[in-house]
């Protein structure tokens, strides 16, 4: 049913309460309407001027062409009010996108478009959850660009914004669709990696280490650079593992791999609390 069809059947019902059942498909069409033309690109003033045309039209499509004779005072007092909802429906579901899309983009790094710091605290204490309801597996890696603040001295900030940039895209496509990658902060970036032990962890943070080792980043002087990173990986070890416990301990791997020479990858083991690469 459409929008124009959902209206003729409240002022085709009989009694009120069937009234009233109509207009809930009108709100329903015109909650449908509003989504559409959100998806399509409409603005909502030019969803509202066709509200406003369609007020002028409706009551000539009525009798001219669906047959509906001698419609009276209080038939049009049903018809506003139903066009009246279906209005105030259509801007309740604009806005819904909105607040949707805003929300989305509230959990995203503008830089990198990567999710940030607050989003990936969110999925990883929903993840430990899991994993400790299901006795699942789960790792973390904290990736941080080797010499990063030097980079910036020498080439200035456009240009390490630019690599930073690039180098996302980088580790992003070096692991699975599954695994969450965020911009942790600054140079750093954090991965969830679900269903994935100390031994897998390792395996993807040795594919990352290798993809950005491998690629040359053009700067925003036009000049190709070349970069490393340093990884540490953390496995979640029971329930008395917490988020916190998990990205610390991946943290501390991280930094004993900038200790032992950067560009490499080592893993954080519980029973002696050091890492090996």
């Amino acid at each position: 049913m459409n929008l124009l069809g959902a209206v003729i059947s409240v002022l085709e019902s009989p009694d009120s309460a069937s009234r009233f059942k109509c207009q809930a498909i009108v709100n329903r069409e015109a909650s449908y309407l509003g989504e559409l033309r959100q998806a399509q690109g409409f603005q909502l003033a030019d969803v509202v001027e066709d509200y406003v045309s369609l007020r002028k039209v409706i009551l000539g499509l009525l009798t001219e062409e669906v047959g509906i004779k001698d419609i009276e005072a209080r038939e049009l007092e049903w018809l506003g009010l139903a066009l009246d909802a279906a209005l105030k429906a259509t801007v309740q579901a604009f806005h819904e996108v909105d607040r949707d899309e805003l929300l989305e983009l509230a959990n995203l790094d503008s830089l990198t478009g990567l999710p940030n710091n607050s989003h990936f605290w969110l999925r990883l204490g929903q993840e430990v959850a899991r994993a400790r309801r299901y006795r699942h597996a789960l790792a973390v890696l904290m990736i941080d660009i080797d010499d990063f603040k030097q980079f910036n001295d020498a080439h200035g900030h456009l240009c390490g914004d630019l690599v930073l940039k690039n180098l996302a895209t980088v580790v992003a496509s070096a692991l699975r669709t599954a695994d969450v990658v965020a911009r942790y902060g600054g140079e750093e970036f954090a991965v969830i990696l679900p269903e994935t032990d100390a031994p897998g962890a390792r395996m993807a943070a040795e594919r990352v280490r290798q993809a950005v080792a491998a690629h040359s980043v053009v700067g925003s002087d036009g000049r190709q650079y070349s970069l490393t990173v340093s990884i540490g990986c953390a496995a979640y070890q029971g329930n008395t593992m917490t988020a916190k416990d998990l990205v610390e301990a991946a943290d501390w791997a991280m930094y004993t791999a900038k200790k032992m020479g950067k560009n490499c990858c080592f893993v954080w083991l519980p029973k002696s609390g050091e890492a090996h690469g």
